[in-house]
């Protein structure tokens, strides 16, 4: 990316010009390693944005064209602190690592594929089903949602099969939970259980859409249209509401900032978090990025002009695009959202085909060339 001058009407004015290797189309998941670069899957590939600026689309490097993985539905992105690249898909996660010449080295990070069982202990013996979300802490311990199969479980840990009277009865999809299993940094799988030796469950009727690991001890997921960003504690088990109003509405959603006990969201989906562990989310019907802090809901960027119900039942804001003051800023489907070390916020922004970046000052500028598709 660099900068030119233009005169006009005997005032300079300087634009941007972009340097590009493909365009981003329908930009998804999202991560910011310890140097700043930004990756991000789109349907072209692996994108790059370096700490300069410059968007690189990884599979046009010589040597990628086999290990650049592409955006498909159901992808998790992570990054560990050695700036590692998890994607997992269905019950299979791999590792990419990227040199400082952007050549990918691709490597199984789990190796029991396909086998849709669940079986706890060392890594290159565990075994995983139907992977539905992942987080990773501070520590590189690696979080993951995974449905789970009572009736297909072949391992012993069937003895701590939850027993509470809800998942007893049989018209809550006692054949289908959500459980935690944990990833350790040494390489241990488990399975993550309550004091009382059950399982910390999900609610198989949330449908998690994005999860992120806090600051303590607990995971943070969204969960879509249920319309609510919830908390697990990885200690107790227990399960809380942290914004949103679960299920309140199947149709015509209302988006109300202000306590968050009172607050509600359209379809809040990716996460992320910042040094102070403020919440932040990509509402993506909403088209805006919203903030939960000291127990407020507030807009951080996005002004997109929400329709009437009667055009859109399932909520929806007009499209647009619009740089500037993030107040006024306008987005089209904002996805994967992450800070870099100065506290820049980079945005995925789907229909927009592009890469946005929210200033710490408060200011929305495009990183990449913008290509609306309505």
């Amino acid at each position: 990316m660099k900068k030119i001058q233009l005169l006009l009407a005997g005032t300079i004015i300087a634009t941007t010009i972009f340097g590009q290797q493909g365009a981003v189309s329908s930009p998804d998941n999202l991560v910011t390693d310890s140097k700043d670069n930004v990756y991000f899957l789109h349907q072209n590939g692996l994108g790059k944005i370096t700490a300069a600026g410059e968007y690189i689309n990884l599979v046009n490097k010589k040597g990628n064209e086999n290990t650049t993985p592409y955006l498909s539905a159901g992808q998790c992105l992570i990054i560990d602190s050695q700036d590692n690249l998890y994607i997992s898909s269905g019950n299979a996660i791999t590792k990419y690592t990227i040199s400082e010449n952007n050549i990918i080295t691709k490597t199984a990070f789990t190796t029991l594929f396909y086998k849709y069982r669940q079986k706890d202990g060392p890594l290159k013996e565990a075994m995983f089903s139907d992977i539905k979300a992942m987080a990773i802490d501070k520590d590189d311990n690696i979080f993951i949602l995974e449905t789970y199969y009572p009736t297909k479980r072949m391992d012993t840990s069937n003895i701590h099969f939850l027993t509470n009277n809800y998942f007893l009865n049989k018209k809550n999809n006692l054949d289908k939970i959500c459980v935690i299993r944990k990833i350790s940094a040494n390489g241990e799988v488990s399975t993550l259980s309550k004091p009382d030796g059950k399982y910390i469950i999900v609610n198989p009727k949330k449908n998690i859409w994005h999860m992120i690991a806090s600051n303590h001890a607990s995971l943070i997921f969204s969960t879509g249209a249920s319309r609510s960003i919830e908390e697990v504690d990885l200690t107790s088990g227990q399960q809380t509401v942290i914004a949103g109003k679960p299920d309140k509405r199947n149709t015509c959603p209302v988006y109300i900032p202000g306590d968050t006990s009172k607050a509600e969201l359209f379809e809040p989906y990716y996460l992320t978090s910042n040094k102070q562990g403020d919440i932040f989310c990509a509402d993506m019907r909403m088209h805006r990025i919203i903030k939960i802090a000291n127990g407020k809901v507030s807009t951080v960027a996005g002004n997109n002009k929400i329709q009437p119900c009667s055009a859109n039942i399932g909520g929806r804001a007009e499209d647009g695009h619009k740089d500037g003051n993030a107040l006024t800023a306008l987005f089209s489907m904002t996805k994967g959202i992450a800070f870099d070390s100065k506290n820049n916020m980079f945005i995925a922004d789907e229909w927009n085909n592009c890469i946005r970046k929210l200033s710490p000052a408060g200011i929305v500028s495009s990183v990449t060339v913008p290509r609306p598709k309505y």
